[in-house]
């Protein structure tokens, strides 16, 4: 505001006032502002290298807990204070999300906050109260949480903003899970509450109603922003034909559309059943199966992406690999928003959308604790352990050796790393 009604030097005053009652770049933001304003530019350039450098070393000490913290999730007052004073907020969301917040335990919580939480508003908020009891909550400043959002392709974000601008931004160019409080008393009580995430077990049939999944069209009324898409499955690849008309199923009904701040990873983790009932490719050597299976998949992803747009790391885990083909056991597909288990395979459908078994297919949401722990036990620990042997045999992913051996058990088109994986 002293900046604003062009009062530098009282608004340096304020900034090294900040400085020393909360350091850390948010304040030194503030004080680069002013002594910029100043035309003090020296000492503004020191504070602002300082910004980047406290920034990088905040983003790379939280990657290191990726291991450990699985989900971020980000919430600004202006969120909190809306959900906590609308009395147009349905009674029940109310309740449930403060249910959702006090099961963030096993997550990281960051509060986007410029201004230091007085008492008034700690008592008079419950969310506020919840979310700083959780045990890795923190707060950023606005310029923090920017940075982050453009630097850091973390894939497991999720964005709670009352700002719509920001809100659309988050989804269409970096393909992240965001929401207001006007979307959250429409959305949350179908898709994201406690009883949506029990209700939602589909059985595959063929009669169409509303707890039948009987096409991939079905799957549209679940799509979420999209950056990132994990499928295991060891049969994935058994039939050409329907491994084509499956996967492309699965892309155009989670709605697979191009960001334009960020590539989307895609990452497959099958076994040796390639093509191995195929009738015209199972005589072909299995490298030369391997490989048709990665370009098949480039050729169906290239349908609704541009191949600058995606980055595609497929991994064939064997009896010899560490992780072993026993791993890739786990069905699910996961997206940085949702957890798919088809119990059976991916490859639920034959043709003229025939179905080859009847099984049931889940969907559950991130934000529950429940799936959370159920990916990081289950097919990200798997991908994590393969990427992390690849990572410590090689340099570059065209010089595997020892445990993976490309183009043995390892295909990537465009990132030398995994996204996800980061």
């Amino acid at each position: 505001l002293q900046l604003k009604a062009n009062r530098p030097d009282d608004a340096l005053v304020t900034a090294n006032n900040y400085v020393q009652k909360s350091p850390g770049p948010g304040s030194a933001y503030w004080l680069m502002m002013c002594h910029a304003r100043l035309n003090e530019f020296p000492e503004a350039i020191r504070l602002a290298e300082a910004v980047v450098d406290a920034t990088i070393q905040s983003t790379m000490v939280r990657n290191k807990k990726i291991s450990e913290q699985l989900m971020r999730f980000y919430f600004d007052i202006e969120f909190l204070e809306t959900l906590q004073n609308n009395v147009e907020i349905d009674q029940y969301i109310f309740e449930d999300f403060k249910y959702f917040i006090e099961n963030l335990l096993d997550a990281e919580c960051f509060l986007i906050n410029e201004i230091d939480i007085d008492y008034s508003l700690f008592t008079r908020n419950i969310f506020i109260r919840l979310l700083t009891r959780m045990p890795n909550y923190k707060e950023i400043s606005l310029t923090e949480h920017s940075f982050d959002l453009q630097r850091d392709n973390y894939c497991f974000k999720f964005y709670f903003l009352n700002q719509k601008d920001s809100v659309q931004e988050i989804r269409s160019k970096y393909g992240y899970y965001a929401c207001s409080t006007v979307e959250l008393n429409i959305t949350w009580r179908k898709f994201h509450s406690r009883r949506a995430n029990e209700d939602l077990k589909r059985y595959i049939g063929e009669s169409r109603n509303k707890y039948q999944f009987s096409s991939w069209e079905d799957l549209s009324e679940f799509s979420l922003p999209i950056n990132t898409l994990l499928i295991s499955d060891q049969y994935l690849f058994e039939f050409l034909d329907t491994f084509k008309y499956n996967f492309e199923g699965l892309l155009k009904n989670i709605r697979l559309i191009p960001l334009s701040k960020r590539t989307i990873d895609i990452v497959i983790i099958t076994s040796e059943n390639i093509f191995t009932k195929d009738n015209e490719l199972s005589e072909q050597n299995f490298d030369s199966r391997f490989e048709r299976a990665f370009n098949e998949s480039k050729i169906s992803i290239g349908k609704f992406l541009k191949e600058e747009e995606f980055n595609l790391t497929i991994i064939k885990l064997d009896k010899k690999s560490n992780p072993s083909s026993f791993k890739a056991h786990f069905r699910s597909c996961v997206t940085n928003t949702t957890f798919i288990n088809p119990h059976h395979s991916f490859t639920i459908f034959g043709p003229k959308n025939k179905i080859r078994k009847n099984d049931y297919i889940d969907f559950t949401s991130f934000l529950w604790v429940g799936p959370r722990q159920n990916a990081k036990d289950g097919v990200l620990k798997v991908a994590q352990q393969a990427m992390a042997k690849i990572n410590n045999e090689t340099k570059e992913y065209n010089n595997i050796s020892a445990q993976f051996i490309y183009p043995k058990r390892l295909f990537v088109h465009n990132e030398k790393r995994v996204g996800l994986m980061e």
